[in-house]
C-alpha cells in the first residue's frame, strides 16, 4: 500500500530519490516535470487572476491540456476523458458563468456551444482535405522487417499496438476512421495466434485481418507475426484527437480561442516542432502541446489579441 507522503507532488518524487519505495525502479522525471508544469501555469493564473471562479475553471482546464498534451507526446493520441471531458467541463462552467453570483468573463452558454463547432469543426475539414492531398504512407525496407500486432480488450473496446523493428504505435493511433486500412507486403507468411499462413500480402482494418478471401476479426486475434518488406499506413494532417481538444478550448474561451490557438499553436509547431521533428528523425509531429501552449498565449494575453483581431 502506497503511504500518503508518497503521493505529494514533487516532494515525494525528491524524497524518494526518483526510485520506487519498494522495487527501487526509477520513476521517470515526466512525473515530477508534469507536476511542476501544472504548479507554474497555476501560479501563473493565479498570479495572473487571483483567487477568483475564472482563475480556478482555467486552472482545471490547464491540468487537463498538460495531461493530454503529455500523453500525445509519448502516445500519439489524446485520450477521449480528457477531450471530451474538457468539452463537458468547459459547457458546465459556461451555463454557470451566466449566474450572477458567480463572475467570470467566460461567455455564455451560447458562446461555448458555437467555440465547440468552431474547434471541432476547422479541424475536422483539415483533416478531410489533407487526407485528400497525403492520404497514405508508403515504408519500403531494403532489409525486411520483424512485424509484431498485439490484440487485447479494455472494456470491451479493441486496443493493440503495432511494432515494426523498434517502432511502435497504438493500433488507435494509426485508424482514424472506419475506412482506413493498412496494406503490408511480407516474405510469403503471416502467423496468427501461432498458426502459419500462407500469405504474400495481407490488410488490416480497425475491425479484421484480411489475407485474401479469408478475414479474421481482430477480436479473435491476440498476436500476429510477419516480416515485411513494405507497409502502406494512413497519413493525417492532423488526428481528430486534435479536433476533440481544439473543440474543449472552444468551450472554454469561445470560437474566437479556437481560431488563435490553432494558428499560433501551428506557428509554434512550425518554429520548434518540425525542426525537432527532422533532427531527431521523426516522421510526425504530435499537435495537442501546441494546441494547448496557443490555449495559453491566448489566455495570458486575452484583451491584447481581441482588441487586435476580433
Amino acid at each position: 500500500m502506497i503511504a500518503f507522503w508518497q503521493n505529494i507532488p514533487v516532494l515525494s518524487w525528491l524524497l524518494l530519490q526518483g526510485k520506487c519505495a519498494y522495487c527501487k525502479m526509477p520513476i521517470s522525471t515526466r512525473y515530477i516535470a508534469v507536476e511542476l508544469l501544472t504548479a507554474g501555469v497555476f501560479l501563473a493564473l493565479w498570479t495572473r487572476l487571483g483567487g477568483t471562479p475564472e482563475a480556478v475553471v482555467l486552472m482545471l482546464f490547464s491540468a487537463i491540456l498538460i495531461a493530454a498534451s503529455f500523453i500525445d507526446m509519448e502516445r500519439y493520441i489524446i485520450p477521449d476523458c480528457l477531450s471530451l471531458g474538457g468539452i463537458g467541463t468547459g459547457l458546465a462552467a459556461a451555463t454557470a458563468s451566466s449566474h450572477e453570483l458567480v463572475k467570470m468573463s467566460l461567455g455564455g452558454i451560447w458562446d461555448s456551444l458555437l467555440g465547440v463547432l468552431a474547434g471541432g469543426g476547422i479541424i475536422l475539414i483539415l483533416v478531410q482535405i489533407g487526407k485528400k492531398i497525403w492520404g497514405v504512407r508508403v515504408l519500403s525496407f531494403e532489409q525486411p522487417e520483424e512485424l509484431e500486432i498485439r490484440i487485447w480488450h479494455v472494456e470491451e473496446e479493441i486496443r493493440g499496438t503495432v511494432r515494426t523493428g523498434e517502432d511502435e504505435a497504438p493500433l488507435d493511433g494509426i485508424f482514424s476512421r472506419p475506412s482506413d486500412r493498412m496494406l503490408l507486403r511480407t516474405t510469403g507468411n503471416v502467423t496468427i495466434n501461432g498458426t502459419l499462413i500462407d500469405a504474400d500480402d495481407f490488410v488490416v482494418t480497425p475491425t479484421a485481418v484480411k489475407l485474401g478471401n479469408r478475414e479474421y476479426p481482430l477480436e479473435q486475434i491476440e498476436r500476429l507475426e510477419s516480416t515485411i518488406t513494405s507497409i502502406a499506413v494512413p497519413r493525417e494532417t492532423m488526428g481528430i484527437g486534435d479536433a476533440k481538444l481544439l473543440a474543449a478550448i472552444g468551450a472554454f474561451m469561445g470560437w474566437q480561442a479556437t481560431i488563435f490557438s490553432l494558428f499560433c499553436g501551428a506557428g509554434i509547431a512550425l518554429i520548434v516542432g518540425v525542426p525537432f521533428a527532422l533532427r531527431n528523425r521523426k516522421n510526425s509531429v504530435p499537435f495537442g502541446p501546441f494546441l494547448a501552449l496557443g490555449f495559453l498565449v491566448w489566455v495570458w494575453w486575452r484583451p491584447l489579441w481581441m482588441n487586435l483581431y476580433f
